[in-house]
C-alpha cells in the first residue's frame, strides 16, 4: 500500500491536505502516477503564469502565446517639431546607475546589461539612433554631470524635488515595491517604524536616502556605493537593515548567494517607480520617449522582464525522472516507493509555502486596514467606473462629518462634497492620463456646510481585478488662514513703514510752520488784524497733526505716552461724549467689573474708540439706531493666539456692536486696509480703521471684525490685562516761561534748526546750533562748560540721535538732554529715554509747550546736581 499527498481548497477557499490509499498494481501505479504528474506540471504551469501575470499587470494570454518576440511596427505619430528635433539631434549621451542589477550595470567586459539598457536598445532601434553611452560613471557623477548638461540621458531614475530642478521625466515605465531587508536571525521588522535608531544601510546618491531624511525618521544611515555593497553590509552585520526596492533585492540576493537575508516588511513609500531623466531643456526628447513606451506591447514587456526576473516553478516530476521510473519498475520496486516518498515530501513543501505565502498576504493586509482604519488624514476608496464609495476611514468622518451610511454607496456628486466641480474634474483627467495626481489644493463642504481647504493625493488601485481609486486628503485650513493672516501682516508692516515715514517728515514741516506761527502769535493781540489768520494756521496744524497721528497709528510708530488706565472708564466716558454730538443713536454699555486695567495710551486708545463709533454710526440708517459696548475678561490660549501674532494670556475684551447694515465677505476683509473706504471722499480718508488696527496690535492685541448684511456689525478689541492700578491725569497749567541758559539744539534739518532757535531766543535763551551729531560731540568736547542743555534729533544721517547721547554723557556725565522726534516715545526714543534722557518732546510742537519742557528739565537737573 502507498499513501500520496493530495492539494485541495475547502469552502472557504483554505489550503487542506489529504492522503489517498491504493492498492493498484505496480505497473498501473506506474500510469497513473505519470499521468497525475503531468497534468499536475501543466496546471503548476499554468498557475505560475497567473501569479507572474498579475505581479507585473500582464494579461495570462501574452504569456502563452507564440509570438512574444513580437516588435509593434505600426508608425508613431511625431509632431512635426518632433520630427525636425530628431532630425537635428543625432548624438544623445547616455548615462545610468554604474552598478544597479539587474536594471543598469556593466559586466566584466564593459558591456551595458540589465533590464532599462533593454528597453534603451528597443527604444533607440525604433528611433534609428545610435546612443552615446557614457560607461562605468558612479552614481553621483551621473547626477552632476546631468546637471551639467554633459549628459543628455539618463535610462532610469527616481524623481526627486533636487533633481527636478534639472530633469524632466517620461511616463513610469518599471515600478517595484520598496521593501525593508535584515538577516533572518534579525528581531521582528513590521515597517520603518521599528527601524528607530537602527543602521540602515543605503545607496549613496538614491533618492530612498532623500525620502528618509525629508520625513525626519530617527534612523542612522549607512551609505554604501552599490547596491550590492549594500546588502552585504546587511549581511556582514555592518548595518542592522537595508531599504532597496524589490526587484534589485531579489536578483542580488539570489546572484551573490545572500542565503542569510529576507525580506522584512513593506515601506510607507509604496513602489519604487523608475522614469527616463532627460535634460531639463529637451521637451520635445520627454514627449518623443513617451511615444515610444506607449507602443511597447505587454509582450515586450513581458519577454524584457522574464528575461531579468524570471520566475522558476519546480512543479511535478521531471521527466528524466519518469524514465528512470519506468525503469526502475521492470526490477526494483523499491525505487518506486522512494520516488513517490520524496514526490509527498516535496508536495508537503509546496503546501506549506503556499501556507505561508497565505499567511504573508493575511498579514499585509491587516496592516493595510490597520494603516487605513488609523490614518488621521482622511482616507476614501471609490471605484474608478462610476465612482461610488467603497470605503472610508475614520479619519474622513472626522473631516467631513459624513458617516459609513452617509457615504457608501454614493458617490462624491451625490453627497456634495466637491466645493468647485472644477477640482473635481482636474483630478479625475488626471487619474485618467497618468494613474495619480499628487497635492490637489481643493475645497470640499463638509457635512454640515463648512469648507475645508486640503490637500488630497489619489492613485488608480487594482482590488479583485477592478480598478479603483484610493484617496488620501490633509486638512490645511488652519495652515492656509495662518498664511493670509501672515501675508496681510506683512502688508501691512510694508505699508507702516511707508506711513511712518511720510508722518515723520510731515511732522518736521509742521514743525517749521508751528514754530513761526507761535512766534508771530507772541507780537499780537486779539485786535490784531492777523489774529484770525494765525489762529486759523495752529487749528490747521493742529488737524494735521492728528493725520500725522493717525499715519503713525497705523505704522505702530508711537505709543505715545503708556500708562496703566481702567479702560470702563475709558469706555464710559468716549461714549457719554459720544452720544451727545449723535443723539439719534441709543448707547447701551455692560461692563464685567469696575476696574480693568491696562497699559495703553489714553490718547490713541480713545482715538481707535471714537473711530468705531464713528465707522457704526456712519452704517445706520439717518434716523438712528443702537450701539451696544461691552467689557469683560478672557482667556485666550496660544491655539487662538498663534494665528493672530499675539501672546497667550488674560486679555481685555471691548465689543462695540452696532445695528447698522453690515457689510458682505469682501468689504471684511479689506476693512483694516489703508485707504479703503466704502464712505466716498467726502466723509472719508480710509485711514481710521487702519490706523485703529496699527494702535492695538502696536499695544500687543488685537482686533477682529464680524459682519453679516442686515444684521449689523461686531468689533472686538483684545488688550492685555495689567495688575498695576489705574493711573490719575493731573491737568498741568499752561504758560510761557522764560530763562537764561545757553541751549545747544542739534537737528540736520535747516528749517528745525531755525526755527528753534528763534523761539528759543524769543524765550531768552542762547543758543547754539549744529546739523548733525559728530559736530555736536565735537561742540560738547570743546564747549561743553558753556552748555547747559541739549535739544538733540533722534533721527539723523551719520550719527544718529542714540549714539550721540552716548557720546554726550561720555564726555559730560551730568549734561541734561531733551530728545526731540517726529516719531512718538517708543521704540528707538524710548531706549534712550531709558539710558537716562531727561525729557523728550513730540514734533512739531510750539513755543508754549518749549517753554514749558526746557524749564522742567532745567529744574530737575539742578535739583538732581544740587543732591
Amino acid at each position: 500500500m502507498f499513501f500520496s499527498v493530495l492539494i485541495e481548497e475547502d469552502e472557504k477557499g483554505n489550503i487542506v491536505e489529504k492522503k489517498r490509499l491504493s492498492i493498484k498494481p505496480i505497473f498501473l501505479l506506474f500510469i497513473i502516477l505519470f499521468s497525475s504528474s503531468v497534468t499536475y506540471a501543466q496546471e503548476q504551469k499554468l498557475e505560475a503564469m497567473h501569479v507572474f501575470a498579475m505581479k507585473n499587470d500582464v494579461s495570462p494570454q501574452y504569456l502563452s502565446s507564440d509570438d512574444s518576440q513580437h516588435v509593434g511596427s505600426y508608425p508613431i505619430p511625431f509632431t512635426e517639431a518632433e520630427e525636425i528635433w530628431l532630425k537635428n539631434h543625432k548624438n544623445i549621451r547616455i548615462s545610468g546607475p554604474k552598478a544597479f542589477p539587474p536594471f543598469h550595470y556593466f559586466d566584466a567586459a564593459g558591456n551595458l546589461q540589465g533590464m532599462t539598457a533593454d528597453y534603451a536598445r528597443l527604444i533607440f532601434n525604433r528611433l534609428n539612433l545610435t546612443p552615446d553611452i557614457q560607461s562605468s560613471l558612479p552614481w553621483t557623477d551621473v547626477l552632476k554631470k546631468a546637471a551639467e548638461k554633459e549628459i543628455d540621458v539618463i535610462s532610469l531614475s527616481a524623481k526627486s524635488a533636487d533633481r527636478e530642478k534639472y530633469l524632466l521625466f517620461t511616463d513610469a515605465y518599471l515600478s517595484f515595491p520598496l521593501v525593508i531587508i535584515t538577516r533572518i536571525d534579525a528581531p521582528f521588522v513590521g515597517g520603518i517604524y521599528d527601524l528607530h535608531g537602527k543602521k540602515i544601510a543605503l545607496t549613496e546618491g538614491n533618492v530612498t536616502y532623500d525620502w528618509i531624511m525629508q520625513d525626519k525618521f530617527k534612523v542612522i544611515p549607512h551609505l554604501e556605493k552599490t547596491p550590492l555593497e549594500a546588502l552585504e553590509a546587511v549581511s556582514l552585520g555592518k548595518a542592522d537593515a537595508g531599504i532597496e526596492n524589490l526587484a534589485a533585492a531579489t536578483y542580488l540576493i539570489q546572484k551573490h548567494g545572500l542565503t542569510n537575508l529576507k525580506i522584512a516588511a513593506p515601506t510607507p513609500y509604496g513602489n519604487y517607480n523608475l522614469y527616463i531623466a532627460v535634460r531639463n531643456d529637451w521637451p520635445e526628447l520627454v514627449s518623443i520617449f513617451n511615444k515610444i513606451i506607449s507602443t511597447i506591447t505587454a509582450e515586450q514587456h513581458s519577454e524584457i522582464q522574464n528575461k531579468w526576473l524570471a520566475v522558476r516553478y519546480e512543479h511535478g516530476i521531471r521527466k528524466s525522472d519518469v524514465i528512470k521510473w519506468i525503469l526502475g519498475v521492470i526490477g526494483i520496486s523499491v525505487v518506486i516507493l522512494s520516488v513517490i516518498i520524496l514526490w509527498n515530501r516535496k508536495l508537503n513543501r509546496e503546501i506549506h509555502e503556499r501556507k505561508r505565502t497565505e499567511d504573508a498576504l493575511r498579514e499585509s493586509e491587516e496592516k493595510f486596514r490597520l494603516t487605513f482604519n488609523f490614518s488621521p488624514d482622511a482616507v476614501n476608496i471609490n471605484r474608478l467606473d462610476d465612482g461610488l464609495y467603497v470605503d472610508i476611514n475614520e479619519g474622513f468622518t472626522q473631516l467631513t462629518g459624513f458617516t459609513r451610511e452617509d457615504a457608501i454607496g454614493r458617490t462624491s456628486l451625490e453627497i456634495n462634497i466637491w466645493h468647485d466641480p472644477a477640482d473635481r474634474l482636474k483630478l479625475v483627467q488626471g487619474l485618467l492620463q497618468k494613474g495619480l495626481y499628487e497635492n490637489l489644493e481643493a475645497q470640499f463642504r463638509g457635512k454640515n456646510g463648512n469648507l475645508i481647504t486640503a490637500l488630497m493625493s489619489a492613485r488608480v488601485i487594482s482590488l479583485k481585478g477592478v480598478p479603483h481609486i484610493i484617496s488620501i486628503t490633509r486638512d490645511i485650513t488652519e495652515r492656509k488662514l495662518f498664511a493670509a493672516k501672515l501675508q496681510q501682516a506683512q502688508k501691512f508692516e510694508a505699508i507702516g513703514t511707508l506711513a511712518g515715514g511720510i508722518a515723520h517728515d510731515f511732522n518736521n514741516l509742521l514743525m517749521g510752520i508751528q514754530g513761526r506761527a507761535s512766534i508771530l502769535s507772541l507780537d499780537m493781540d486779539t485786535s490784531h488784524p492777523h489774529w484770525e489768520h494765525i489762529n486759523a494756521i495752529e487749528e490747521y496744524i493742529r488737524n494735521a497733526t492728528n493725520l500725522t497721528k493717525q499715519l503713525l497709528g497705523f505704522a505702530r510708530g508711537g505709543k505715545y505716552e503708556v500708562k496703566p488706565i481702567d479702560i470702563n472708564d475709558l469706555v464710559l466716558g468716549s461714549s457719554a461724549m459720544f452720544g451727545r454730538t449723535k443723539k439719534e443713536i441709543q448707547i447701551h454699555t455692560k461692563c464685567q467689573q469696575s476696574h480693568l486695567v491696562v497699559e495703553a495710551d489714553r490718547g490713541q486708545i480713545n482715538q481707535v474708540l471714537l473711530n468705531l463709533y464713528l465707522n457704526a454710526w456712519q452704517a445706520m440708517p439717518p434716523e438712528g439706531g443702537d450701539l451696544y459696548l461691552e467689557t469683560m475678561t478672557v482667556t485666550l490660549d496660544e491655539t487662538y493666539c498663534k494665528p493672530n501674532q499675539i501672546d497667550p494670556g488674560r486679555y481685555v475684551k471691548v465689543s462695540i456692536t452696532d445695528s447698522g447694515t453690515g457689510m458682505d465677505e469682501a468689504t471684511r476683509l479689506q476693512i483694516f486696509d489703508p485707504f479703503f473706504t466704502t464712505k466716498g471722499k467726502s466723509r472719508g480718508t480710509g485711514l481710521g480703521l487702519a490706523s485703529a488696527f496699527g494702535i492695538i496690535k502696536n499695544h500687543g492685541g488685537m482686533i477682529t471684525v464680524y459682519s453679516e448684511i442686515g444684521h449689523g456689525t461686531t468689533f472686538n478689541i483684545y488688550l492685555l490685562v495689567s495688575d498695576k492700578n489705574a493711573h490719575q491725569d493731573i491737568p498741568k497749567e499752561g504758560g510761557l516761561i522764560k530763562g537764561s541758559a545757553n541751549i545747544l539744539m542739534v537737528d540736520d534739518e535747516e528749517m528745525i534748526v531755525d526755527v528753534g532757535q528763534a523761539m528759543l531766543e524769543r524765550l531768552g535763551y542762547r543758543v547754539m546750533t549744529c546739523r548733525g551729531g559728530q559736530e555736536a560731540v565735537q561742540t560738547i568736547e570743546d564747549r561743553g562748560n558753556e552748555i547747559d542743555l541739549v535739544i538733540l534729533d533722534m533721527i539723523m544721517p551719520g550719527m544718529d540721535g542714540g549714539t550721540t547721547f552716548d557720546r554726550i554723557r561720555e564726555i559730560q556725565p551730568e549734561m541734561p538732554v531733551i530728545l526731540s522726534s517726529g516719531y512718538a516715545i517708543n521704540g528707538h526714543a524710548d531706549k534712550i529715554m531709558r539710558r537716562g534722557c531727561n525729557g523728550f518732546i513730540q514734533k512739531p510742537y510750539n513755543i508754549s509747550d518749549l517753554s514749558n519742557k526746557v524749564r522742567n528739565v532745567l529744574v530737575e537737573s539742578k535739583g538732581s546736581n544740587q543732591r
